[in-house]
């Protein structure tokens, strides 16, 4: 039987050590494994797309370098390097995680997740997801309607970085 996760949920290209910091607190307090989702920054999944609809248009036009460029992730490496951090920082609590960087949106993330697994317990939106201009207070309130789960949003402590 696989144990029960809380799903935290915090941007790929943001610092979030106070979210993560309370998520492991509260996954090892409540004897959980976390799941983290990193999700894309609503201005970075649009500007993806534009890319993406960009370097086609060169590949048809038989720029196919251009179109590679266009297209290729030059963060990769930091993602993949914060990815490690993230599963170290859970490890040495002795947390068990399951770390997934994702190209959509934090609203259309959680729901795919949702959709896709059924051992999520609880919801945690990381402060940069809920102090971000594009994870609005309606898209907060859909997702509370609809959940069948508690959803906690973390708050950054007073100065300090999300």
């Amino acid at each position: 039987m696989r144990t029960k996760q809380l799903l935290f949920v915090t941007y790929q290209n943001r610092q979030s050590e106070e979210g993560l910091a309370y998520a492991i607190g509260l996954a090892k307090t409540l004897g959980k494994g976390l799941s983290v989702l990193m999700v894309r920054d609503g201005k970075k999944v649009m500007e993806s797309f534009s890319d993406t609809m960009a370097a086609a248009a060169y590949a048809e036009g038989g720029e196919r370098e251009t179109a590679m460029e266009m297209v290729s992730d030059p963060d990769q490496a930091q993602i993949d390097s914060r990815v490690e951090y993230i599963r170290e920082k859970c490890s040495s609590s002795g947390i068990t995680a399951e770390v997934r960087p994702t190209n959509q949106d934090a609203a259309s993330a959680i729901k795919g997740t949702l959709k896709a697994e059924n051992g999520i317990d609880m919801i945690l939106l990381g402060p940069n997801v809920t102090e971000n201009e594009n994870f609005t207070a309606k898209k907060l309130g859909r997702m509370i309607k609809s959940a069948t789960m508690p959803i906690v949003t973390i708050a950054s402590k007073a100065g300090g970085t999300a």
